[in-house]
Order: structure tokens, then sequence, then C-alpha cells
């Protein structure tokens, strides 16, 4: 055998063995996303929506949220990343904000910017609070130094979208929805809408992951954002 064919063998041996890792890798991924967030020393609630999808609910303070993102789709505008339909369980629907207004079943509803800084107050400050409210581990994270979910908050990386059929500052019109950090493409940010609009613009709240040394993941990020159909976020109900 000569040198070259050995070296030729050699080198397709260590590339089919770099894809079957690659694969596992890829097959782990979907695994670990089926995985609970949420913390299991802590004791949950349940409710229902409309749709008769259940949630798990978590005291927090004196307040009572549900600890998944909304996923009732109804007669709501909302939609989920059409490669993953099977994550809506998990990471539930992404709305946009009049949808967000009305999507809370009775007896829950979008929780004002007050209501969301109540929370961040009794887990320490805005300063610290994404660490309480983060699922822990890399699941449902792309890095995740920081998330304890010590709150039971279980906040997920699901993500943002952009409807670029509102032919929003200049962008051509497209039937299509365009994705920021969604699902397993990033993991990266979590966007949730609050009831509060001060001067036109509705406050949001911003986790981050870890992923870059000048990103804090233990920080809130409150942002103010136009309601007109462009921006689709997670919605977290809390209870009246």
């Amino acid at each position: 055998m000569t040198q070259m064919l050995k070296y030729l063998i050699s080198a397709s041996i260590a590339a089919m063995t770099l894809l079957l890792v690659i694969s596992c890798d890829s097959d782990n991924l979907d695994e670990k996303d089926e995985k609970s967030p949420f913390n299991p020393k802590l004791t949950y609630g349940v409710t229902n929506d409309v749709g008769g999808n259940e949630y798990q609910t978590i005291q927090i303070g004196n307040q009572v949220w549900m600890a998944e993102n909304l996923r009732s789709a109804g007669d709501h505008l909302s939609f989920v990343r059409k490669e993953n339909p099977s994550y809506v369980e998990l990471y539930g629907y992404l709305y946009s904000w009049e949808s967000a207004m009305a999507g809370c079943p009775d007896g829950w509803h979008l929780p004002t910017l007050d209501e969301w800084e109540e929370l961040f107050n009794y887990l320490g400050g805005k300063d610290v609070a994404g660490s309480a409210l983060k699922s822990s581990g890399k699941n449902h994270w792309y890095r995740n130094k920081t998330g304890t979910n010590t709150s039971g908050f279980s906040a997920l990386a699901a993500g943002g979208g952009f409807n670029l059929d509102v032919n929003y500052d200049g962008r051509i019109d497209s039937e299509d929805i365009e994705w920021a950090n969604t699902y397993k493409s990033g993991k990266r940010r979590a966007f949730f809408w609050t009831a509060t609009k001060i001067n036109n613009q509705v406050a949001t709240i911003q986790l981050n992951d870890d992923y870059e040394p000048t990103i804090d993941g233990k920080k809130v990020v409150i942002n103010y954002s136009a309601d007109d159909g462009f921006l689709y976020m997670s919605v977290r109900c809390v209870k009246d």
C-alpha cells in the first residue's frame, strides 16, 4: 500500500469520525432542549388558558407569575419559527404588542412595567435579578454562566421576531417573518412585552446570555419599542 493511499484512508476515517461527533452533538442539543427548565426545589402551581394549554405558575414575593411563555394562539396574531414548530411547548409563541395585551387568560393579565419592577426589586434589583429569572444550565441558553432560576421564573432564550410586512423603517415588504436569536439559532436573549406605554413607546424587558465578556447576564435591560406590529416578543402573564 502506497504512502499516499494510507494517507487518504486515514483522512477519510478522521472525516467520518468528525461527522459522527457533529451528528451526535446535534442530537444531544435536541435532547437537552426537552429537559425541564423549572427549579426542582420549588413548588409550582398550575393554570390553563382558553385553548386548554397548561402552564406552571410560581409565587414570587406577593405576585404569582406564569413560569412559562404564553402559547395560546386563539384569534390572536402569533407565530412560531417555521422550522421548529415542536418548540412551541417549551418556548411559546411570539406576539405583537396588540396581541400580547389581549392574550392572557381570564384572571391573568400582561404585567405593567411597575409589576415587572416589583419583581426585579424583590430579587435584588435590576443589576442582579437576571440570574434569578433565567433557567439554569445550558439547555435553553447559549453559555448561561449566571442563570440560577432561584425564583422559579424559568426564563428561556426564545429571542424575538420582526414582521417585514409592516415595511418598518424603509424595509422591503415581505410575507415572511424574520427572526433574531430565536430558539436553537441563538439562545442569547429573551424579550418580554409589558403593558406600559410611554410617549407612544412600549416598555419591554430583555434578559441576556453571557455570550460575550462585555455582556452581563445578571442584569435586566428595559427598552422602549414601537407598537406598530413590527416587533414580536414573548409574553408572561401575572395573576390579577
